[in-house]
C-alpha cells in the first residue's frame, strides 16, 4: 500500500462515515431531539478507524472459541468492548492493589472479557485474511486495501512476517492512539466554536471560497457543469484551509487530547535551562498547563482565539513542537499527525457548513464542560447539543 493508497482509503471511509453521522443529526433533528455530540464523535471516530484497519464490521467476524474459554464479555460488540477495556484499565492506575484483588474483582473479569472479545475479533480475522491470501488476491484485482493487508505484507530485514501478537498490538495501537484523541479533540473544538460564532462564520466563509461538497453533495457534482470549481474535501485542503486548520489548532493548544504525559530518563541528562535529570528520574509535564502559561504565549494564553495561528496575510503558520506540544515533538512526534488533522478538519468543516449547532438552553452561556480523570481529555457530562439543517451552498 502507497501513501497515497492510504489517503485515497481514508477519504473514502471518512466521506462514508462522516455522512452516516450527518444523518444521525439530520434524525435528531426531525424527531426535535438534542443529541450527545460527544458520544456521536466517539461513534463516528472508531466506525471510521476500524473501516481504515479492517474494511470489513469486526462484529461480522465470527470467532471460534477453544475448549474451556470463558464466554465473559462475548455479548458485547468490538466497540463495546473496547471502551469498556479502556475505562476499566485507566481504574488499575488509581488502584495500586489490583494485583491483589484482581482474582475477584468484578472489575477485572469484566476486563478479561472484553479483551477476549477484542482478541477473538481480531484475531479470527488475521487467521482468515492469512488463510485467504486476501492481501494478494486483492492487490492483483486492483481492490482498495486496508491497514491490516499493509502489515501482512510487511517483512523484516530476515524476511520474516510479523506474528499474529505483532499484528495485533500494531492494531490496537492504532485504534488506541487515534479513536479517543479525535473524537475529544472534535468535543473541544465544537464546543469552543459554539462559544465563538463569528468563528463559525470564518469557518464556512472559508470552505465556500475553495468551493468544496461533501458526501451526497460531491457526488452529485462529479458530472455537472460546475464541477470544474466544486471539488470534494481531500488532504490538500489541510494545506489550503488556513481558518479551518487555526481553528482546530487553537481548539488543541488548550484542549490537548492527552493533557499531562512522564518519561524516565535512561541516563543522566540535562535539560534546556541547566536543570539536571539523574538517572532513573521520572519527569511529569503537563500541556493543558503549558498552554495557559503566559511566558509562553502571551497574557491572553488562557484565552481561545484562533488568529494566533494566522500571519498578517491570514495563512497559517505552525509553532515549534516544543511550544505547541499536542503532536509531540523530535523522534517521538505523533506518526498519525497528518491523519488527526485531516478527519479533524473535515468534521469540522462539514459539521458547520450542513448545520446550526445550539447547546441545549440550560447550559447556559458561560458553561463550561468539566473534564473527566482519565489518560485523555473527555467532557465528563455529555455535550447536549440541538442541530437544524443549514442549505449548504458551494461559492
Amino acid at each position: 500500500m502507497t501513501i497515497s493508497n492510504l489517503k485515497n482509503l481514508v477519504s473514502h471511509v471518512l466521506d462514508a462515515q462522516s455522512q452516516r453521522f450527518c444523518n444521525v443529526l439530520q434524525q435528531a433533528s426531525e424527531q426535535g431531539k438534542a443529541i450527545d455530540l460527544q458520544a456521536a464523535f466517539f461513534d463516528l471516530t472508531i466506525q471510521t478507524f476500524l473501516n481504515i484497519a479492517f474494511t470489513t464490521d469486526l462484529d461480522s467476524v465470527q470467532p471460534t472459541n477453544g475448549p474451556g474459554d470463558d464466554q465473559e464479555g462475548e455479548e458485547l460488540s468490538f466497540a463495546d468492548a473496547f471502551d469498556l477495556a479502556q475505562q476499566l484499565s485507566v481504574r488499575r492506575i488509581n488502584n495500586p492493589w489490583w494485583r491483589l484483588t484482581r482474582r475477584w474483582s468484578a472489575d477485572e473479569k469484566a476486563l478479561q472479557g472484553a479483551i477476549r472479545k477484542i482478541d477473538h475479533c481480531i484475531y479470527a480475522l488475521i487467521d482468515r485474511r492469512s488463510k485467504a491470501s486476501e492481501v494478494a488476491s486483492e492487490a492483483k484485482n486492483g481492490s482498495q486495501l486496508d491497514l491490516l493487508d499493509l502489515f501482512l505484507t510487511y517483512r523484516d530485514e530476515h524476511g520474516q512476517p510479523l506474528t499474529p501478537r505483532q499484528l495485533r498490538d500494531a492494531l490496537l495501537n492504532y485504534l488506541l492512539a487515534g479513536r479517543d484523541t479525535t473524537a475529544e479533540s472534535l468535543s473541544w473544538a465544537s464546543f469552543e466554536l459554539l462559544q465563538h460564532p463569528t468563528a463559525i462564520e470564518e469557518l464556512r466563509s472559508e470552505v465556500a471560497e475553495h468551493s468544496i461538497r461533501f458526501g451526497d453533495a460531491a457526488i452529485d457534482h462529479e458530472n455537472s457543469e460546475d464541477n470544474q470549481r466544486s471539488s470534494s474535501f481531500d488532504f490538500g485542503h489541510t494545506k489550503q484551509l488556513h481558518r479551518v486548520k487555526a481553528i482546530y489548532h487553537e481548539s488543541l493548544r488548550l484542549h490537548p487530547s492527552v493533557p499531562r504525559s512522564s518519561k524516565i530518563s535512561l541516563g543522566d541528562d540535562v535539560l534546556p535551562g541547566g536543570i539536571f535529570v539523574p538517572k532513573g528520574t521520572t519527569v511529569i509535564w503537563s500541556d493543558w498547563l503549558l498552554a495557559r502559561n503566559h511566558d509562553v504565549w502571551g497574557a491572553d494564553a488562557s484565552e481561545w482565539k484562533f488568529e494566533r495561528w494566522l500571519d498578517r496575510e491570514g495563512r497559517f503558520f505552525s509553532e515549534s513542537p516544543w511550544k505547541f506540544h499536542a503532536f509531540n515533538g523530535g523522534p517521538r512526534t505523533c506518526l498519525g499527525i497528518q491523519l488527526a488533522q485531516f478527519q479533524g478538519m473535515y468534521i469540522l468543516a462539514r459539521l458547520f457548513s450542513e448545520f446550526d449547532l445550539e447547546l441545549e438552553s440550560d447550559r447556559g452561556t458561560h458553561y463550561k464542560p468539566e473534564v473527566e480523570n482519565t489518560l485523555t481529555l473527555p467532557m465528563k457530562q455529555p455535550l447536549m447539543v440541538r442541530a437544524y439543517p443549514r442549505k449548504f451552498r458551494a461559492a
